[in-house]
């Protein structure tokens, strides 16, 4: 079995919950309810009784204790048994005499009661101390699991003897959602990763101090406990591992040492080998953030020429289209066109438009005869006046758009001129990628994957291992080196 435990202030809310679900229409989903120390009251009186119970306590905040205990989906109990659960559950929690609310629900596959508790006790108005509730809740499940012949879970706060105990997590919550975020892992993860073995394997404080110093990091006494810094960030010796906390380094070394001196970047050969060997690995990823720069650029520079292409021909097929139907108005096409031009520059878009349509003769010469009886060669040319108006609308909006790509485009590659006028174009000193690699080479060759397991970041690592091409058994041989195998 195991449970769940939140807290609250409002009975009401959570009653209508266990009762009707969130919609307020899973009415068909309870499958029983019982009620201890409540009385006779209609059921929709019990959230105001409770409330008043919890009113005489004038310090609680949420007097709300909700408390949900659920059995295997292949294990079942029946109603009586499962109250008993219950019953011995809340004795336990010193909850006995508490007014409590059970609902059983029947919408999983797994058998499961919800219990409202109020906190605060019914006679002497004293709110119920809920410290250590989980571990509470904990052995009195394992005790009855055993009793009742239920699948015995694995604990994380109380075993039974002979029950396999709860493992910790090699990462905590926190690193895992700081991985997750940014890809990488913490200082916390990367001070395990170099120093866990050797904070479990140092046979005296010096040599403790000794090898922290190596890896450029320094042990220190924060109030009753022991952190790894680096000089800047910090981690508690504790989450490196459990065994390297202060108590247990004293119980096998004996009373806390501070270090006779200081081990800053430098001091030590090793450290000084190891960090040639991360500026190494750091230089390499550098070049390939470099590469990934210059393609994204590059990319971008083939989206904005196609973009370029897709509206010069746009604005191609729409000024083609405008003298097409300039043709079938006027006798001088060319001459509308630059009367239309005109009037777009003095007058604006829209009157030059409706000048089009409206009043082309105002733009030129109009096909047919004119006069007291115009030709129907004149009166078709007059009804094609607007649709050239919205062929010309067209090829603004395509001349616009060009315009403004061009525009923008001007402007950036003017940016990226000024920008490269005012540097000096560096001479190249930085090593090229076959030497890096030469070097990184001999370096692994000099140290070991030991020590680079231990002195580089994950990311890192996996950066070298990709540069070098190593074979597959050095890597695994090397990887289980930094689990600390």
């Amino acid at each position: 079995m195991i449970a769940k435990v939140t807290r609250g202030r409002g009975f009401k809310g959570l009653l209508s919950y266990l009762l009707a679900g969130a919609d307020g229409r899973q009415a068909e989903r309870v499958e029983w309810t019982a009620r201890r120390h409540l009385g006779d009251f209609a059921t929709d009186l019990i959230p105001t009784l409770m409330h008043g119970t919890a009113a005489q306590s004038a310090d609680i905040e949420r007097p709300v204790y909700h408390l949900t205990i659920s059995l295997h989906p292949s294990e079942k109990l029946d109603r009586e048994q499962l109250e008993q659960v219950v019953d011995r559950t809340l004795a336990d929690l010193g909850l006995a005499e508490h007014q409590a609310y059970l609902v059983a629900h029947n919408d999983t596959e797994h058998q499961h009661v919800h219990v409202m508790v109020n906190r605060v006790h019914p006679e002497t108005g004293i709110a119920w101390n809920g410290g250590h509730d989980y571990a509470r809740i904990e052995k009195s499940l394992r005790h009855q699991e055993r009793e009742l012949g239920l699948r015995e879970i694995k604990g994380r706060h109380f075993t039974l003897d002979g029950q396999p105990r709860h493992q910790r997590a090699e990462l905590s919550s926190g690193d895992r959602r700081f991985r997750e975020r940014t890809g990488s892992g913490s200082f916390g993860e990367h001070v395990r990763a170099v120093a866990r073995r050797d904070m479990l394997e140092a046979g005296s404080w010096g040599q403790l101090h000794e090898r922290l110093g190596e890896v450029g990091l320094r042990l220190q006494k924060r109030g009753r406990g022991l952190v790894v810094t680096d000089g800047e960030r910090k981690v508690k010796a504790s989450f490196v591992d459990r065994k390297a906390a202060l108590a247990g380094l004293e119980r096998r070394l004996g009373p806390y040492e501070p270090s006779g001196r200081e081990f800053p970047a430098g001091k030590s050969e090793r450290w000084g080998q190891v960090q040639e060997l991360r500026a190494t690995v750091e230089e390499l990823a550098r070049r390939r953030e470099e590469e990934r720069s210059r393609d994204a650029e590059r990319w971008g520079e083939q989206a904005a020429e196609r973009q370029a292409q897709r509206l010069r021909h746009r604005l191609g097929a729409a000024s083609r289209g405008f003298d097409e139907r300039l043709g079938e108005v006027y006798r001088d096409p060319a001459g509308a066109r630059r009367a239309f031009n005109a009037g777009v520059k003095n007058r604006g878009e829209k009157k030059a438009l409706n000048s089009l349509a409206r009043e082309p003769e105002k733009l030129g010469k109009v096909l047919g005869r004119g006069g007291p009886f115009s030709s129907a060669q004149r009166w078709s040319a007059i009804e094609a006046a607007p649709q050239a108006a919205t062929t010309a609308r067209d090829f603004l909006g395509a001349l616009t758009a060009h315009n403004l790509h061009r525009g923008v485009a001007g402007q950036k590659a003017k940016a990226s001129r000024q920008a490269s006028r005012g540097r000096r174009r560096p001479r190249r000193t930085s090593p090229t990628g076959r030497q890096l690699k030469r070097t990184a080479g001999k370096l692994i060759k000099h140290l070991g994957w030991r020590l680079a397991a231990r002195a580089l970041t994950a990311p890192q690592y996996q950066l070298l291992r990709m540069t070098l091409r190593v074979g597959r058994l050095a890597v695994d041989a090397a990887l289980e080196l930094q689990r600390g195998g």
